[in-house]
């Protein structure tokens, strides 16, 4: 079975019987699954769509929602794997949802959704960062495909910095909403996750609102953006799990 550029999720598998499917672009065999037990078979048809959460410290208003549409607007005209997210919105935060298609636009695709926002530039810096903790990893303790697989993102990773080697060109920030600290988690069509990015003061606003109603006082910090805590282990153990790197 060829299988290039199909979603897998949902899909029924009843009495399908399958050796190996080939995931090339044009078929040439080079980057093929083969199924050992006949439930491998359900479980690779039948995989959570991967998914990027970006969730604001601010509810959206009408003024920010076309603040934001414009510049994913303007970013989608040079970004191919960028895609409209499904938003909710409560009276504390909005929570944007960009559903993909294939694990390996995961990492695209948050860098598209975080543009728009003033901490856009930091996850540049993170993506840097992710590249430089793959360097030091000891790729022999894994196998062949798995060795791969980190080399093809630490590839892919560096050329999607290189297409956005500064911040694009937008319009400056009028709404205060596309400033509000951030929350950025992916997850792969096997459901797992990774928490890739977090505002340090995600969440004290609220705090602050609530002391505000008190004789006390509440001071923020400074607002400044640090990178996530990510361990090394966690970030292998989250790319070991995509299979659609070119």
């Amino acid at each position: 079975i060829r299988l290039y550029g199909s979603a897998r999720c949902d899909l029924v598998t009843q009495d399908v019987v399958c050796d190996w499917v080939d995931l090339s672009e044009q078929g040439t065999k080079t980057q093929t699954v083969t199924f050992s037990q006949a439930d491998e078979i359900h479980r690779f048809f039948n995989r959570a769509q991967p998914a990027v959460r970006l969730a604001v410290d601010a509810p959206l208003s009408l003024s920010a929602y076309a603040a934001l549409t414009h510049r994913y607007a303007c970013l989608a005209a040079v970004l191919e794997e960028a895609v409209s997210p499904t938003i909710r919105v409560n009276q504390r935060n909005t929570k944007l949802t960009f559903l993909g298609t294939k694990d390996s636009d995961l990492f695209a695709i948050a860098y598209f959704a975080t543009l728009p926002f003033t901490a856009g530039r930091t996850l540049q810096r993170h993506l840097v960062m992710l590249t430089a903790m793959l360097q030091t990893y000891d790729s022999e303790r894994l196998g062949m495909p798995y060795r791969r697989r980190l080399d093809s993102f630490s590839h892919y990773l560096a050329q999607l910095c290189q297409r956005f080697p500064h911040q694009p060109d937008l319009p400056e920030p009028a709404e205060s909403f596309l400033t509000q600290p951030l929350q950025l988690c992916l997850t792969n069509s096997r459901g797992q996750t990774l928490d890739l990015y977090r505002s340090t003061s995600f969440g004290l606003r609220q705090l602050s609102d609530l002391d505000s109603t008190s004789s006390q006082s509440f001071a923020l910090p400074a607002v400044e953006e640090l990178g996530p805590q990510l361990s090394l282990e966690r970030l292998i153990e989250f790319l070991t799990g995509i299979q659609d790197w070119p």
